[in-house]
């Protein structure tokens, strides 16, 4: 792979247009069919092209009808809770990857990627408005990352700043963890009140 490691594909779900806001992310996921391993080549050969180097690289494609048509290429991390899904997923701190390529220190003995489960995250969001005051889960077993509160809601998902924050777990299946995070997100309460 001439020097680029495929740590693994993040699968997105987006909210309807015309906002697309990102509702929640699982990997590692797979596209099947002999998918990944054509999708991988085709996403090296771009990197290649581009020249980068020492580097980890955040690529975001859409495919179509088999078909690879890049959206974005950046010599930087995943954003969002996406570092954090790989970490409880397979145990890559890609932090340090990144510090390490940038540094030109070798990273191979860092990088052992052990797919032990599947993670997702389902972000929180409100469509009320109003100030919110406290978030609380069913106590499962979880992360639970959450925006400083007191805040301010506007009601509306336009963006993902009106995200008030997002439940991570795992599972066998990517399936089984997106169901578990989504359960978890849809049976949250959110309180509201005043300052």
């Amino acid at each position: 792979m001439a020097g680029w490691v495929l740590i693994g594909y993040t699968k997105k779900i987006k909210s309807p247009e015309p906002t697309f806001v990102e509702l929640a992310h699982i990997f590692p996921y797979s596209f099947g069919n002999g998918l990944d391993d054509d999708i991988c080549q085709t996403l090296i050969g771009c990197l290649q092209a581009l020249g980068l180097k020492n580097c980890v690289a955040h690529v975001e494609f859409k495919l179509h009808q088999r078909q690879v048509f890049v959206v974005e290429i950046n010599p930087r991390l995943a954003g969002d809770m996406i570092v954090d899904l790989v970490r409880t997923a397979c145990g890559v701190d890609m932090g340090k990857i990144a510090y390490l390529s940038h540094t030109g220190t070798p990273w191979a003995a860092d990088l052992a990627i052990n797919h032990t489960c599947h993670a997702a995250t389902a972000y929180l969001y409100s469509e009320q408005t109003g100030t919110v005051m406290t978030v609380r889960t069913d106590g499962s077993e979880q992360d639970l990352w959450l925006r400083p509160l007191p805040r301010y809601n506007t009601g509306n998902l336009t963006s993902s700043d009106d995200r008030l924050g997002c439940v991570i777990a795992t599972a066998d299946t990517w399936q089984s963890a997106l169901q578990k995070t989504q359960h978890i997100a849809d049976t949250t309460v959110i309180s509201f009140g005043e300052i």
